[in-house]
């Protein structure tokens, strides 16, 4: 019974597997910070898809982290009571 059990478990997981493979397709798109173009993969869309996630990204994986290193520096600031500059191009 125990191994009816896991093989029926399997075969779901294989069936879901199979189920959003066909749904998502590797997708390119444009960085909107570096104009590169980057590989949004199923994979990642199925993530997005999971956690309930609206939009698709905009920045390549480079892109977003430098985005997320900024933020971070000027959080670090604030919070240690330095007054800093944001510089921004028009």
């Amino acid at each position: 019974m125990i191994e009816q059990t896991l093989i029926s478990t399997e075969e779901k997981v294989r069936g879901a597997q199979v189920e959003t493979d066909s749904e998502f397709d590797d997708r390119n798109i444009k960085c909107v910070d570096c104009g590169e173009n980057f590989i949004w993969t199923a994979g990642e869309q199925v993530f997005f898809h999971d956690k309930g996630l609206k939009n698709e990204p905009k920045r390549c994986k480079g892109c977003k982290q430098a985005k997320n290193e900024r933020l971070a520096a000027i959080a670090a600031a604030q919070s240690s009571g330095v007054r800093q500059r944001i510089e921004v191009s028009v």
